[in-house]
């Protein structure tokens, strides 16, 4: 029991490491991603005004 608790609790931070690396790339693309999204529906609207 204890050294399978010890496994996840090694395991977890060392996931955690490698996954905020990723999810820090990841939020970045969606961040870069977001505003052009959000921008194509908003320019689209304003040069149909136009």
């Amino acid at each position: 029991m204890e050294e399978v608790i010890k496994d996840k609790i090694k395991g977890s931070p060392e996931k955690k490491q490698n996954g905020k690396d990723e999810t820090n790339q990841s939020q970045d693309t969606i961040t870069n991603k977001e505003p052009i999204e959000t921008k194509d529906p908003f320019l689209k609207p304003l040069l149909e005004q136009k």
